[in-house]
């Protein structure tokens, strides 16, 4: 949901605009963080399952 440019300022929503931070619900910045956490976590483990085979 968030852009890599200009990710300070701000968010892409669903349909690919971009919106300010200052507009975006913490629900929805709760949402994103989250998401991303686990998309780490299976990179991580995907590389990790890579190693063993």
């Amino acid at each position: 949901m968030t852009t890599t440019t200009n990710h300070d300022r701000y968010m892409q929503d669903s349909q690919g605009r971009l919106v300010p931070v200052s507009l975006v619900s913490d629900f929805d910045k709760l949402r994103d963080q989250t998401v991303r956490r686990i998309a780490d976590d299976v990179m991580r483990m995907k590389a990790l399952r890579g190693e063993f085979k």
